[in-house]
């Protein structure tokens, strides 16, 4: 009997977890999901009850109180009976509200890309699609119809066809774009590469996507003497994109892009966006990076006309600034460490965009500021926190419609509010990495329900006014003698210093098996300065040993920058 109680009280944990889920998933839906989540937490706190009665019934049985556990019994097998009704009705609300989701959620019927992009081509096709070369060239989405097409029919002519595997690699200008918008059409794959990518890279990309052909800057040589194709039939889990990003094992490893996370995507990103006119959006963005499916294939959706920032604008603040200016720019994406330095010469700007690594002191009172949260697992964007004021480390906010967010514990129950942990999100979401199940299986969860689960690695904490806020990778975290330490509270203590532009805090291993902490910085500083500064704030294990200044930190072909090219310091340099 005792296995039996044991066995049932897991049972009703289980349904628990589902009810909590499917509240959060009412909280994201609006005013239609308020039924399913009243009815939700009703239901919770009836299972709680009954968990409560299971766990006193167990005890009671290791002490042999018959008579008590009788009357446990008969409390739980009414208390059940209550539940099950209120079960039943949330069964309802729940699939009232996937009605609600598909309804809203859907191209041409369903969530199909390539269907919801032609519907955008053709509705907008006397608008101004996308500008490149500083602003010397602009194609209508009419024109870039006609030339995404023409990309098409050149690709069924070379044998390319449905689910086949297409990499992108070119530079910074439409034609990447409309070679993209072609593979699509095809109802192929799209793998987006950039030159810079050492060759080794490349051929191992292209080797483990089964890469049938790589579009480059010659494959345009001829593309007038191809006449347009209509888009191509594809189902709601059609493989649409295979975007690569950094693995822990050297590799690269491609997270699987679907047409129905992806559509999905661009739906709950376009909210707020398609009643702002004139729409004109400045994309920085590398061309192999998930936010291009925001800065592209989301702002097509609505009409955007889209300006490819080129390589000499888009890492230099100035000219950035400048470029606003000379083209109206209402909305774009600047990352945290070039924003502080954002001269604003336009009244035409309303939204600027930020994110991808931690936002420290940004804010502005001429224009709205969004630090966003996302990663390549999650399609980008699944969280967004309208600044306003600046943070020491500013929240990422709340989930954007469709997604809920969730911060567990190793166990993967959920910790309370204000406690660091995990950040899981769950919505219609990607789910697997491209040949790694053992990676896939630790990363993505199918649910019942049709959602996916993603553990993003990364470590997170509600605040009192309910925004998620970053703390950290847990991948970048370090034990210093038994004791946690968190590198971003470190960086967030270095940044605070008016001399210190941007830290970078790491450990590494020595000979003895003990790990040398080391704070990197940007800025004119010296070490004893920030030292001095940290030790005022921080406990004695969490100070750096070393201190190390340079001129800038490098990064990765994303942009961000890249901890693991920065390499121990020659401790000799030390030695005094």
């Amino acid at each position: 009997m005792l296995f039996k109680i044991k066995k049932i009280t897991a049972d009703y944990y289980a349904v628990l977890s589902k009810l909590r889920r499917l509240r959060e998933l009412a909280d994201t839906i609006g005013e239609i999901g308020t039924d399913l989540q009243k009815d939700a937490e009703k239901a919770e706190n009836q299972c709680k009850d009954c968990i409560h009665r299971f766990n006193i019934i167990n005890e009671s049985l290791k002490e042999r109180d018959y008579r008590y556990i009788k009357h446990q019994m008969l409390f739980v097998a009414s208390q059940a009976k209550t539940f099950e009704k209120s079960a039943r009705k949330v069964n309802n609300d729940a699939q009232k509200l996937m009605i609600h989701i598909n309804k809203r959620f859907k191209g041409g019927g369903k969530m199909i890309l390539n269907v919801g992009l032609k519907k955008a081509l053709e509705k907008y096709k006397d608008c101004p699609a996308i500008t490149d070369k500083d602003g010397e060239r602009t194609l209508t989405y009419g024109e870039l119809d006609i030339l995404s097409g023409r990309v098409a029919a050149k690709l069924l002519s070379l044998g390319i066809g449905y689910d086949d595997t297409v990499a992108v690699i070119m530079g910074r200008h439409m034609e990447y774009v409309a070679a993209e918008l072609g593979i699509l059409k095809m109802g192929a794959v799209v793998i987006p590469l950039i030159p810079s990518y050492p060759e080794k890279r490349v051929e191992y990309i292209k080797k483990d996507a089964n890469v049938k052909l790589c579009i480059k800057e010659d494959f345009f040589n001829d593309i007038d003497s191809f006449e347009p194709v209509e888009t191509k039939d594809s189902t709601e889990d059609s493989r649409v994109f295979m975007i690569y990003t950094s693995g822990s094992t050297g590799n690269p490893k491609g997270v699987i892009y679907r047409s129905k996370a992806v559509y999905a995507h661009i739906e709950r990103n376009c909210k707020g966006l398609a009643d702002k006119k004139p729409l004109v959006y400045a994309a920085p963005a590398t061309m192999s990076f998930t936010v291009t499916i925001d800065e592209y294939y989301r702002n097509f959706f609505i009409g955007a006309h889209v300006h490819i920032l080129s390589d000499s604008i888009r890492g230099d603040i100035a000219k950035i600034s400048q470029y606003y200016a000379d083209n109206k720019v209402t909305f774009g994406f600047i990352p945290p460490r070039m924003i502080k330095m954002y001269e604003n010469k336009t009244d035409t700007l309303f939204m600027v965009s930020t994110g991808s690594e931690r936002v420290v002191n940004v804010y502005s009172p001429d224009f709205k500021i969004v630090n966003k949260y996302g990663q390549t697992e999650t399609v980008g964007c699944i969280c967004t926190f309208t600044i306003d004021k600046p943070y020491e480390n500013t929240p990422v906010g709340k989930p954007t419609e469709g997604i809920s967010i969730k911060i567990v514990d190793e166990n993967g129950l959920e910790v309370e509010k204000g406690k660091e942990g995990f950040i899981v999100a769950t919505g219609i979401l990607p789910y697997e990495y491209n040949n790694l199940p053992e990676q896939t299986a630790k990363t993505f969860k199918k649910n019942d329900d049709g959602t996916v689960s993603v553990n993003t690695g990364d470590l997170g904490k509600i605040d009192e006014g309910g925004n998620l806020v970053f703390v950290n990778r847990n991948d970048w975290m370090i034990k210093i003698h038994g004791q946690r330490v968190e590198p971003g509270e470190i960086e967030a203590t270095m940044n605070l210093l008016d001399g210190v532009k941007a830290s970078v805090v790491k450990a590494f291993e020595q000979e003895d098996g003990s790990m040398l902490l080391c704070g990197f910085y940007t800025g004119t500083a010296s070490d004893e300065e920030v030292k001095e500064a940290v030790s005022a704030k921080l406990p004695k294990y969490m100070i750096p040993q070393v201190f190390v200044q340079m001129e800038a930190f490098p990064v990765n072909a994303n942009g961000k920058v890249d901890r693991m090219a920065i390499e121990k310091p020659d401790m000799n340099l030390f030695l005094t």
